[in-house]
């Protein structure tokens, strides 16, 4: 018996994270807002999958190695 693959979420238009027309939106909490005004980098809180074509947000995503690539 195979494995069964995970079901990634997806939009209305069925795109998933990994799709062009994807993008992932950082979430910042008020601590990493001063942060940013100071001109300091922050690490977000949370991404959201936003598709461009649909503009659905379908997923999101608290994973720290996901995270720390847009700090």
């Amino acid at each position: 018996m195979a494995a069964a693959t995970p079901v990634r979420p997806t939009c209305a238009c069925g795109h998933d994270r990994a799709h062009a027309e994807v993008r992932a939106i950082p979430r910042y909490g008020a601590g990493a807002m001063v942060l940013l005004l100071a001109g300091a980098t922050a690490l977000p809180k949370r991404l959201d999958y936003r598709c461009t074509r649909c503009d659905a947000v379908f997923d999101q995503t608290t994973a720290p190695a996901e995270l720390a690539a847009y700090r």
